[in-house]
């Protein structure tokens, strides 16, 4: 199996949607639906990539991609902020808090998926 990707969203047709537009790119693609979710995750199964969505039901996205890069040895883990907060400073907020990679939804499908391939290395 390929790259692990975390995908963080609670949105099932958004979790649903991501998953199909990566498949087929050797992916190990596992799913939570919430901050506490992905920190267990995190923890037990060191992802390559996370996809990361801000309006989470137990915690802000924000704070959640500050605790999972406080993980041993995730300090520089890839984090796309995959969010419906689209307004300029959302962003600038998102990528100088220190997203990778900044993802407005709904997602474009040629770019989301140009993003990701970029940061994992794939063709």
């Amino acid at each position: 199996m390929g790259k692990r990707i975390l995908m963080v969203e609670d949105r099932s047709d958004d979790r649903y949607l991501m998953r199909w537009l990566l498949d087929g790119m050797d992916l190990e693609v596992r799913e939570a639906a919430d901050g506490d979710a992905a920190l267990a995750a995190c923890a037990e199964w060191s992802p390559d990539l996370v996809l990361l969505d801000f309006g989470l039901p137990d915690m802000d996205g924000l704070e959640l991609m500050k605790r999972l890069r406080a993980a041993p040895g995730a300090s520089d883990l890839p984090i796309i902020a995959v969010t419906a907060r689209v307004l300029p400073e959302e962003r600038e907020m998102a990528l100088s808090s220190g997203c990778t990679a900044y993802v407005p939804k709904p997602v474009v499908p040629e770019s989301f998926v140009a993003i990701v391939r970029s940061l994992i290395g794939s063709p």
